[in-house]
């Protein structure tokens, strides 16, 4: 059966009671209205001012936005829809280009004519501006308060529940984005663009964030400690002294440990986060904290050696790895012993470490740009991975310890596989790489900047599958060990987010959900 509204309309929305909303624009006249068209065919129309080119209705199908060149009025939808007292919302700028209701129906987005966000309390009461200029559709995820917004430029930007913060922004189409929309269990989100593409994104909690304050500021270092909890270093907001945190998400508790090393450096881990390394540039000290920080062993570096510019914990828990001045490694006990200092065959300063997964090698980044693999025992002379450039300040290998990871001061970052020796270069960031880190499956590498940027990028491909867009910098990054990915930024911020959905199966369900314009289908690609 087909109905045929006996009216143009320029937008239409559905209430769960099977009736049609319809929003009507006489331009000629500067006058529209809003049409319920109801199930039994009877039509009832409401005048209002201006052309209505926008509709949005509650979940509960009580209440209506409709957008025009004079702003957004609120009706009850009723038949006719009847003005709510507070419904007039003032003028926005050059009319109305999208409107959505949070499922509450307490929240209205309204992307106005100048591609603003200003995000309504329905009910009445201050907007609230995002720092969005470039919209032109919104949309809410059905069950957090979240929401995306599609782009001019063909992006598609998720934003927290207040619009304050960016959470991720997704690059899927070459054109304007033309229509945004969450399916009902809030896991996909599908896009459409006048490029002549359609893109399903498999959202699965990828923008479900927690976030917790440290009291530090700057935060200088962070590292996973174990499913809930993360160790933080730097210095107190309040007092500027040291400080080294163990923040816990479950009870979103802060337990100060004792005796931290002035000037935090670096904070490294063991596989397990029984023990935790702090590099203190301003003491020329490391501390280890083991047993889950029971006790605490001080290594002072003073006056015969190095201030400790990076360090590592090998993946037992058992050797601490400092990068020198001097362009060697010093090599220690958890115990607090010494066992050697490592030639790398470099000049310049090693300004990041790594263990292999296995433990037996480390990797040293120089000033100079060059990367070296040492033995960690030690006996064999150190190889070189790749020759002098851009400063290294970041390092990761594989899970699987075929691969290493090298991130630079400009900006650029290569992935060095270890056992064909040849590189491949990766999506760069937009400044100094701050943190390097692969997913376990070595599937996806996840590399942050301290301009805030978060990149996530497929490895076989060599292509962004997706980023972050954070405000500060990022200081560090990791996952824990069931799967949550932990962002440290330099305000003193921890921001941890469930199941990162840039994987691979997310990236390939994305590519193989395009439809292009004359819908030509790819038979076999897309199953």
């Amino acid at each position: 059966m087909v109905r045929r509204a006996p009216v143009s309309a320029a937008a239409a929305v559905f209430a769960p009671n099977g009736t049609i909303f319809l929003g009507r624009a006489d331009t000629q006249r500067d006058a529209g209205s809003v049409a319920a068209w109801g199930p039994d065919g009877a039509l009832r129309v409401r005048r209002l001012a201006g052309p209505i080119s926008q509709l949005a209705i509650t979940a509960d199908g009580r209440t209506i936005a409709a957008g025009g060149p004079y702003g957004v009025t609120l009706l009850r939808a009723g038949v006719p829809p009847v003005p709510l007292a507070h419904g007039m919302q003032p003028a926005v700028e050059g009319g109305v280009k999208s409107l959505a209701f949070e499922r509450t129906g307490r929240v209205l987005a309204v992307v106005n004519g100048a591609g603003r966000l200003v995000i309504w309390p329905a009910r009445g009461g201050p907007p609230r501006e995002t720092d969005d200029a470039d919209a032109v559709t919104v949309a809410f995820a059905p069950h957090n308060g979240e929401f995306a917004t599609g782009q001019t430029n063909g992006e598609i930007v998720f934003w927290n529940a207040d619009g304050r913060v960016r959470l991720a922004e997704f690059k899927g189409h070459g054109k304007q984005v033309s229509a945004l929309a969450f399916g009902a269990g809030g896991r996909l989100l599908a896009s459409a663009s006048f490029d002549g593409t359609a893109v399903l994104w498999q959202i699965d909690r990828a923008v479900s964030s927690h976030t917790l304050g440290t009291g530090l500021n700057p935060l200088d270092g962070i590292v996973p400690l174990d499913s809930s909890r993360v160790a933080v270093g730097g210095e107190a907001a309040a007092t500027g002294l040291t400080r080294v945190s163990v923040a816990d998400f479950s009870d979103r508790s802060l337990r100060q440990l004792k005796s931290p090393p002035a000037g935090i450096r670096q904070l490294a881990a063991g596989r397990d986060g029984l023990v935790l390394a702090a590099a203190g540039i301003g003491a020329q000290k490391i501390a280890v904290w083991t047993g889950l920080a029971s006790k605490l062993v001080a290594m002072d570096l003073s006056p015969g050696r190095d201030r400790p510019l990076s360090i590592a914990v090998s993946p037992d828990g058992r050797r601490v790895v400092q990068g020198t001045q001097r362009g060697t490694l010093d090599l220690w006990n958890t115990d607090g012993t010494f066992v050697a200092t490592i030639p790398t065959g470099r000049t310049g300063q090693i300004q990041a470490v790594a263990f292999s997964p296995s433990g037996d090698q480390i990797a040293a980044g120089s000033s100079d740009g060059s990367v070296a693999l040492v033995d960690a025992h030690p006996h064999a002379a150190p190889s070189l991975v790749t020759g002098r450039g851009q400063l290294v300040s970041a390092l990761a290998f594989m899970p699987n310890g075929r691969g290493l990871a090298i991130g630079r001061a400009d900006g650029t970052v290569i992935v060095r596989n270890l056992e064909a020796h040849r590189a491949a270069a990766m999506p760069r960031t937009s400044s100094q790489v701050t943190g390097l880190t692969f997913d376990r499956r070595s599937e996806i590498l996840i590399a942050s900047d301290d301009a805030g940027q978060v990149v996530f990028s497929s490895v076989e491909r060599g292509t962004v599958i997706g980023r972050l867009a954070l405000g500060n910098k990022v200081v560090g990054i990791g996952f824990e060990p069931d799967g949550w990915f932990v962002v440290g930024l330099s305000d003193g911020t921890i921001v941890r987010f469930n199941d990162v959905l840039w994987n691979e199966r997310a990236a390939i369900s994305s590519l193989c959900s395009r439809i292009n314009a004359s819908r030509a289908h790819r038979a076999g690609v897309c199953g």
